[in-house]
């Protein structure tokens, strides 16, 4: 039997993960790696004990991200979908110990556990509640691991700048990256 987890990705990408409309710019530069709409994905997970198959399915946004302890105040964001997703694959303590994610526009608190998966809008404002934990021992004292699928707005801007010939390809995700914390230190996010 598939874990949490893994039902919860195939649902989620088989209905929640198509590419927002208003991340195609008038160009039809698109925010995922589909040729541009024409090609169509076949790829296999391995999970466990199981292996997965899509098949047919709107192949996935390039970015997403893995985290070690995340934990971040509330927040929105644009993104290149309407949803969002994120994956506790391991966590040692209970919930009591902080490090909870909720939805603050709706009131609704999941407390995290392994293999525990939320999906949410972005454009909602959601974050975690801080650990429990003395700070100069949450390297050791809180252990979560986890990923997420949450395609940034600043991805467009970029490709379009690729496209431009301003940023090479192979610094597309440097680039990305330098925007985020441009907008993170003059307090955007």
């Amino acid at each position: 039997m598939p874990s949490c987890g893994t039902w919860l990705v195939q649902s989620f990408l088989q209905r929640f993960s198509p590419i927002s409309k208003k991340f195609v710019d008038s160009k039809g530069v698109r925010a995922v790696m589909d040729g541009n709409g024409t090609m169509k994905g076949y790829y296999g997970l391995k999970l466990k004990e199981g292996y997965y198959e899509f098949h047919s399915a709107e192949l996935a946004p390039p970015q997403g991200n893995y985290a070690r302890n995340y934990s971040r105040f509330c927040h929105h964001e644009k993104n290149a979908h309407d949803y969002c997703l994120a994956w506790t694959t391991s966590r040692l303590q209970d919930p009591s110990s902080g490090g909870n994610f909720y939805v603050a526009d709706y009131g609704i608190k999941v407390e995290a556990s392994t293999d525990m998966m939320v999906a949410w809008r972005g454009e909602d404002f959601h974050g975690t509640t801080l650990p429990d934990v003395d700070p100069s021992k949450l390297e050791t004292d809180f252990q979560q691991l986890g990923l997420s699928i949450a395609t940034g707005g600043r991805l467009l801007k970029v490709l379009q700048e690729v496209k431009r010939g301003e940023v090479l390809e192979v610094d597309l995700f440097k680039r990305v990256a330098k925007l985020e914390d441009e907008d993170y230190e003059n307090g955007r996010i």
